[in-house]
């Protein structure tokens, strides 16, 4: 009996020791996984839903965001400031939400009719569409008014293009003619694209008051892929520009994404169903737009862009590279709910879009009466202690090669990462995965701006400062374009205001903007589109209060290489803007 025992004791013993074993390694599988995830992920992402402006009732009253009643929120548009702007169509108005949370009309008197002159005291009728510049200025499409009006800083309202007579006139913009404008647009050289429902057309007008017609046959509705006026759209609705310069359109009746590429080529990227992508949203494009309600998109960073899917009651994010559509916000079931998560929140009628510099959007939610949020957070996590990625800098003098003591300042996204960090000669700097941009203003030297890239590992970067004098030269690596064009594109925006930034720190300083390609075109080709390139940076310039006498602009072409055009690296950096001193 006793050896029985003992054999029992033994055998629970093994047991126990198994067990324990076991659970051991699915610990030590787990504590692998979990750093492996860690390290994988070292942030997270919070999509939530809240309401902007507008109490939910019906009505018109200025005041407090919330607390103000709206009648038929439309167009909507933010500045860099943080400022939204709003065509309140039934209301007659565009209001603007200020950055500190109140709800102010700066155009229109709430009576339908056609008027200019003070902003409060002119004249609007069912207002579709807005956009705001670099300046300050806005721009309205005056939809049952067959125009276009331009709301200057001091709150004055003046015609900028139609008679108010609905009809198609390309030409002079005091000559020219709509019908049915919707939506606005602007570049960074400040050229206007306007779409029209009724003439199924995208129009522009240029800096010098021309206007064109780009995509569509005017009065002529139709599906048709094709360049300019051989290309045919059917009541479009809605429209935005990516970092490319290429524009999406909400194509209405046809209920499609059509693409107008930055050389005049009308291609359609996405019917009804979503054909040729992956459809994880669970719902179809189904626009059903009102008479003068919009079909909002807007785009996000890379090849994202997000739709407000009147029809569907919710936001679709299209990603063209993945060929993936997903519902970024709303259940697609109409309701009027804000949620910390974006998917379980409800809209009625979302008709318009736009995305500000923290990649937060607002919606014009139509029938809530309201103006909605989709609030975007990036949420850091801590990396463990044994896999932190630092960016390692060195500044120096770029003739003495001696360290020097200066501000940098880092920037992801349009957003703050690092601002003026003292580097004394080098300096060690903990930093996430992701594209930064790095950038030295300091007294005495050329602007230096730079974009790296941080994966998993840490990066040295050093950083030569080319001291102000007379043919100093330096690369402005922070300056877009449109593939093929001289459209500046919103990325370009940092790289050309730190430019103004520099002439007016050195009032005394005189450039050449240059502007060079690579070898991907005919010499002809490259020295017209270098050339043009140089002088839209030069244009930005002097319309942000640089005297014109002080830059000077010039195209080289293909014929001042810095790198070797038979690899994509040497083309991309043959490509560029340089900035030289001449006096």
């Amino acid at each position: 009996m006793k050896n029985f025992i003992n054999r029992q004791k033994r055998k629970r013993l093994l047991e126990v020791l198994c067990i324990m074993k076991i659970q051991i390694i699915q610990w030590i599988f787990l504590f692998l996984f979990q750093i492996t995830f860690t390290n994988a992920q070292n942030y997270e992402e919070k999509i939530s839903v809240e309401t902007f402006a507008g109490s939910g009732f019906e009505g018109f009253k200025d005041g407090p965001a919330l607390e103000a009643r709206l009648k038929s929120p439309n167009g909507i548009a933010v500045d860099a400031q943080g400022n939204v702007y709003f065509a309140d169509s039934k209301n007659h108005r565009v209001r603007k939400v200020t950055t500190d949370g109140q709800v102010i009309t700066i155009a229109g008197t709430g009576l339908s009719g056609n008027s200019v002159g003070k902003g409060i005291q002119s004249m609007l009728n069912w207002p579709a569409g807005v956009a705001v510049d670099k300046n300050g200025n806005v721009y309205i499409a005056d939809y049952g008014n067959h125009c276009i009006k331009k709301l200057l800083p001091n709150g004055q309202l003046i015609l900028l293009a139609g008679n108010g007579l609905p009809g198609y006139k390309d030409g002079k913009a005091s000559e020219a003619m709509f019908n049915n404008p919707i939506g606005v647009y602007v570049d960074y050289t400040n050229n206007l694209f306007i779409i029209e429902t009724r003439n199924h057309t995208v129009r522009k007008i240029d800096s010098d008051g021309d206007v064109t017609t780009i995509a569509g046959k005017g009065g002529v509705p139709g599906f048709k892929d094709g360049y300019g006026n051989q290309s045919r759209l059917d009541t479009p609705i809605g429209m935005c520009m990516d970092r490319y310069g290429n524009f999406y359109i909400v194509d209405g009746r046809n209920a499609a994404i059509r693409k107008l590429h930055a050389d005049g080529n009308l291609e359609t990227i996405l019917d009804s169903k979503f054909s040729g992508f992956k459809n994880l949203s669970g719902k179809q494009l189904m626009f059903m737009h009102a008479e003068g309600s919009g079909g909002g998109i807007c785009s996000g960073p890379l090849d994202i862009f997000y739709i407000a899917d009147g029809g569907a009651h919710c936001i679709f994010k299209v990603d063209i590279q993945k060929k993936e559509i997903t519902r970024y916000a709303g259940t697609g079931i109409v309701g009027f709910k804000d949620h910390d998560d974006a998917s379980q929140a409800q809209f009625n009628r979302p008709v318009d879009i736009c995305m500000d510099l923290k990649e937060n959007l607002y919606i014009s939610d139509i029938r809530n009466f309201v103006i909605r949020k989709v609030k975007y957070q990036k949420i850091k996590k801590d990396i463990p202690v044994d896999k932190k990625i630092y960016l390692n800098l060195q500044v120096i003098h770029q003739e003495t090669q001696k360290p020097l003591q200066v501000p940098v300042s880092i920037t992801q996204k349009g957003e703050d990462f690092h601002k003026d960090i003292i580097v004394n000669g080098t300096y060690s700097l903990e930093i996430r995965k992701g594209n930064f941009f790095v950038n030295v203003e300091t007294k005495g030297f050329m602007p230096y701006q730079t974009e790296v890239k941080i994966d998993s590992v840490s990066k040295d970067l050093l950083i030569e400062l080319t001291p102000i004098k007379k043919g100093a030269k330096v690369v402005m690596s922070n300056i877009y374009f449109a593939p093929n064009s001289s459209s500046l594109t919103i990325d370009a925006l940092e790289g050309l205001n730190q430019l103004v930034q520099f002439l007016k720190d050195n009032p005394e300083v005189k450039l050449r903007i240059s502007g060079h390609t690579d070898i991907g075109s005919t010499q002809e080709f490259n020295m017209q589109l270098s050339t043009a390139r140089a002088k839209a940076v030069r244009d930005y310039i002097v319309q942000m209060g640089i005297s014109s006498n002080r830059v000077d602009w010039r195209g080289y072409g293909n014929t001042r290489p810095i790198a070797d055009n038979s690899t994509v690296e040497g083309r991309q950096k043959n490509r560029r803007i340089e900035i030289e001193i001449i006096d």
